[in-house]
């Protein structure tokens, strides 16, 4: 958390700048961390291994060709994970 006398300064700002150092200060623009890289490796690990994609997964389990197991769950889990960072 910051310090009382920094939230002063940082509302003293004008507007645009006031939102410039909020999104510095919130990580906008970094670089994705290592647990999205290895949640990436898995999503693409189940796609290798099942030879679909995960589109084609959902599409699979909509028609009834591919019932849901806990290995189907942790892929479209983790599929889901990464659409909500993106």
């Amino acid at each position: 958390m910051l310090p009382t006398e920094s939230l002063s300064r940082l509302n003293a700002l004008p507007d645009r700048e006031r939102e410039a150092a909020l999104a510095r200060l919130a990580g906008r623009g970094v670089q994705p961390n290592g647990e999205i890289v290895a949640i990436k490796a898995r999503v693409a690990a189940f796609e290798a291994k099942h030879q679909m994609t995960t589109e084609m997964l959902r599409t699979k389990l909509r028609t009834g060709a591919v019932t849901e197991s806990s290995e189907v769950s942790q892929w479209l889990f983790l599929a889901d994970v990464l659409n909500d960072v993106r």
